[in-house]
């Protein structure tokens, strides 16, 4: 057993303790169950007036969590427990990583401007998908011929059972344009259709659903030569989150 150092505060001519530290877990705790606990609403002997009390002096909110614990009579009894994962070192440990508490759980971040891993707990660099080859979830590949490195790409999450359309316009007219766009993973539905300012829609892309086995990226143009505006319809129809890369830019017509 941890030894666990009490502080005692004197709140309203009542001594609160609450502890420091917390006990190690046990093989015993890890077999308790809460079948035998009765709420009758006398296990806690601190009331608002004391809490409100123990923030006047200015105490944080763990410690008032602490004092909440120490001064039940029925939560060692029970399976669960208050456990703050950033100072018991549970999680967030990667050189550069950055530990926030919060109740029910953690959150962790990243100094410097590098990006959390949670399946790796690690910190990495982050790299424009642009950069990023196709086979590795980026959006550069070998038959580029509008689009270089030095054309960003957009990234956009679809949400599941979720359709995300983008449109595009431009001012100047005549116009070409011209856009790459893929969905790391696929499994939806792409559509493009131009809408103009007045009159009837044209379909630039009829609907099509795309697998993971079809063409990585998806190359396309449209002549804008009144006003209106080209949209791209990503339907979603999947229970999992998709990420979506996209580039354009407008061109003079030859």
């Amino acid at each position: 057993m941890a030894k666990t150092g009490l502080i005692s505060l004197v709140l309203n001519q009542k001594k609160i303790t609450y502890s420091q530290e917390k006990e190690d877990t046990t093989a015993e705790d890890i077999v308790k169950d809460n079948r035998e606990i009765v709420d009758n609403n006398t296990a806690q002997s601190l009331n608002g007036e004391d809490i409100d009390a123990m923030r006047r002096q200015g105490a944080t909110g763990n410690e008032i969590v602490e004092a909440l614990i120490a001064n039940s009579t029925i939560f060692e009894k029970k399976t669960a427990r208050y456990i703050d994962e950033c100072n018991e070192k549970l999680a967030c440990q990667c050189s550069g990583c950055k530990c926030t508490n919060t109740w029910g759980g953690y959150q962790c971040g990243c100094s410097d401007g590098l990006l959390y891993m949670q399946e790796h707990d690690t910190c990495i660099a982050y790299i424009a998908p642009e950069h990023v080859p196709v086979q590795y979830g980026g959006h550069s590949w070998t038959d580029e011929l509008e689009f270089s490195h030095e054309d960003s790409v957009i990234e956009v999450d679809v949400k599941p059972n979720n359709k995300h359309q983008v449109e595009l316009s431009h001012t100047e007219l005549p116009s070409l344009l011209v856009w790459e766009l893929r969905v790391v993973g696929w499994d939806v539905t792409y559509e493009a259709q131009y809408v103009p300012a007045e009159g009837y829609t044209v379909l630039v892309s009829k609907s099509r659903k795309f697998a993971l086995v079809d063409d990585p990226i998806i190359t396309d143009s449209f002549k804008i030569t009144e006003p209106g505006k080209v949209v791209l319809s990503i339907d979603n129809k999947s229970s999992k989150k998709k990420k979506l890369l996209y580039r354009f830019k407008f061109k003079t017509p030859e």
